[in-house]
């Protein structure tokens, strides 16, 4: 692939480039070069990681359990068992952690995912705006002639 010298720079922030003709993007801190016409979709996906939520609840269920074979003497170290366990199994239904992924598909139908960094989303996803609107208006003049 040759990078034109003429091609204009329409857009950028912290994640990346858009020109004329192709795009640069933050990948494992460097910067990947992807021409325009190669792209068929890019979206950006949000998903939601559930490992401490589940570390969390399972540690919860344990406490429960464990407050169920202790004695009845010890009632006061059974109440604060309950008590942790309750915070604990309401903690892990509300805690949220979310990941990013910019999701590439070409026009030959190969996928690469990018893993995007929390602090980047935004930008990230302003920037797949505008490389979707560069695709939808190459589409559109492709249609027309």
């Amino acid at each position: 692939m040759t990078i034109s010298s003429k091609s204009k720079l329409e857009f950028f922030n912290s994640y990346g480039l858009v020109f004329e003709d192709h795009f640069y993007l933050l990948r494992h801190n460097s910067s990947s070069y992807t021409s325009i016409d190669s792209v068929k979709k890019i979206r950006v996906i949000k998903g939601r990681e559930f490992q401490f939520n589940i570390l969390i609840l399972s540690l919860s269920f344990v406490m429960i359990y464990l407050s169920f074979l202790m004695e009845s003497n010890l009632m006061v170290v059974k109440s604060l068992l309950y008590f942790v366990a309750t915070v604990f199994l309401f903690s892990s239904y509300f805690f949220k952690k979310y990941t990013y992924r910019i999701l590439l598909m070409t026009e030959d139908y190969q996928s690469f995912s990018i893993k995007v960094d929390t602090h980047f989303s935004s930008d990230a996803k302003e920037i797949v705006s505008k490389i979707n609107k560069k695709i939808a208006l190459k589409s559109n003049l492709l249609k027309a002639s």
